[in-house]
């Protein structure tokens, strides 16, 4: 009986000096979850070639819409993950194939009209960046996007049982480690313009750039 009591006095104690619980362990799922979602997303990817093409061609300010679409649309993608994606996936495994199938064909189309595309001072009027609308949409038919929030789901359920708090911390976490991991994608396609004033630089960059977009779709299927 002292053992058990001893036992209840200890677990007391440690819920009084606030030994870790829950909530702790929400806390210390935040850093492997940040890290994750970061590696993931400032790699070279279609998000990525998107955002340095469009900053090379229209500038930074004019890229913001679409940098604002990706956040909102990668934010939307993880809490989704949390919610339905993951088991949803796993129930239906053809959802992922048909998913890469749509985006593979749709990085292929950006690719060709990339390489197609002219030079910034050649470009007609109807030609222009991204909007935000667009960007928001593209998430869900790219499958990196989409294999990334099931990435992190599956992180989250498994580090702890705490699936539910974090979908809330999540909303305020992801837009930042997104916009940090996406955005300086723009800002370098922004500076690269400035040595791109020649047609033929911009061919070769638009060829580069079209080529690795389409290029994207192979990593689809690994």
């Amino acid at each position: 009986m002292r053992n058990g009591r001893g036992g209840d006095e200890h677990d007391k104690q440690a819920v009084e000096g606030g030994m870790p619980g829950k909530e702790s362990d929400v806390l210390g799922s935040v850093f492997p979850f940040v890290l994750t979602a970061y590696l993931m997303w400032a790699t070279p990817g279609p998000n990525n070639m998107l955002l340095a093409y469009s900053g090379a061609r229209f500038g930074l300010s004019k890229t913001l819409p679409h940098i604002v679409g990706v956040v909102l649309g990668t934010t939307t993608m993880v809490v989704s993950g949390l919610v339905v994606l993951e088991p949803l996936v796993e129930r239906y495994p053809v959802l992922m194939t048909l998913l890469r199938i749509v985006g593979s064909l749709w990085l292929i189309r950006i690719g060709f009209k990339m390489i197609k595309s002219k030079g910034v001072a050649e470009a007609s009027e109807h030609e222009g960046p991204w909007s935000c609308l667009k960007a928001f949409v593209f998430q869900f038919a790219n499958p990196k996007a989409i294999t990334s929030a099931i990435t992190l789901a599956s992180l989250v359920f498994s580090s702890f049982d705490g699936g539910v708090a974090f979908l809330y911390l999540s909303v305020l976490i992801v837009p930042l480690v997104c916009l940090t991991a996406n955005g300086p994608w723009a800002l370098l396609g922004s500076y690269v313009s400035l040595f791109l004033s020649t047609p033929g630089r911009w061919r070769i960059y638009s060829l580069l750039m079209g080529s690795l977009t389409a290029a994207c779709s192979l990593f689809l299927w690994l």
